[in-house]
């Protein structure tokens, strides 16, 4: 009540509020858009909105993975929807169709790449994981913590690189370095995750001294003393 709201003389004036200073800026018009491209996304998934804080969350939880950076920052730019996707160039005005060059009739999203195309179903139903209920997410976030629920952290930071490797195949068959779909993936991706464990445990083990640190006399007469 205390808070003045003006006198009859006061002019209007427009305020940005999404910005600090209310002075509209691109960068704070960016943001808001951005903001509410997100939280749309969330609504019509059924789930609550992101906000800062839980886009920190995600970032620290993926970082905290024992798996190469390279493959952090893929999973940070695949939860974030920011792949390119036939759906995302659609979107954007570069690619003519957001349907699936190998799949007619469906949508080439994150998801439908990482989950259902050139065979990935299979691997996914079939052994190391025994994942037989997996559906069309609607985010790959949501992808993530299923995997991360139903499997057990060896096979999770596996599951990852098996992501990772896919969009790889992916991208190679697109500039016509042809494969015969994804059976390999697996297997290739064990071998990639034990080179790199070894490497790091490589890494903390505490040098090997080329010399021995013990004292012992010289047997030689030239340095012996009566």
């Amino acid at each position: 009540m205390a808070v003045p709201i003006g006198g009859m003389f006061a002019t209007d004036k427009l305020i940005w509020h999404f910005s600090s200073t209310g002075q509209f800026t691109a960068k704070s018009c960016y943001h808001a858009l951005l903001t509410h491209r997100t939280f749309s996304r969330g609504m019509e998934s059924g789930g609550a909105a992101s906000s800062s804080g839980e886009s920190t969350r995600r970032w620290k939880f993926i970082w905290k993975l024992s798996i190469p950076p390279k493959v952090r920052i893929f999973l940070w730019r695949a939860c974030s929807d920011i792949l390119p996707t036939n759906v995302e160039l659609f979107r954007r005005g570069i690619s003519p169709s957001p349907f699936c060059r190998y799949c007619p009739d469906k949508c080439e999203t994150t998801q439908h790449v990482l989950q259902f195309c050139h065979g990935m179903q299979a691997v996914w139903n079939s052994p190391p994981f025994n994942l037989p209920n997996m559906v069309t997410f609607p985010s790959f976030w949501s992808c993530l913590v299923y995997l991360r629920e139903n499997l057990e952290q060896g096979l999770f930071l596996l599951a990852t690189i098996v992501i990772w490797k896919t969009w790889d195949l992916r991208n190679r068959r697109l500039h016509g370095n042809e494969q015969n779909g994804n059976q390999g993936v697996v297997s290739w991706s064990g071998a990639f995750l034990h080179s790199f464990n070894s490497a790091i445990m490589s890494a903390h083990q505490p040098p090997t001294r080329a010399f021995s640190t013990t004292w012992s006399p010289s047997s030689d007469p030239r340095y012996c003393q009566d």
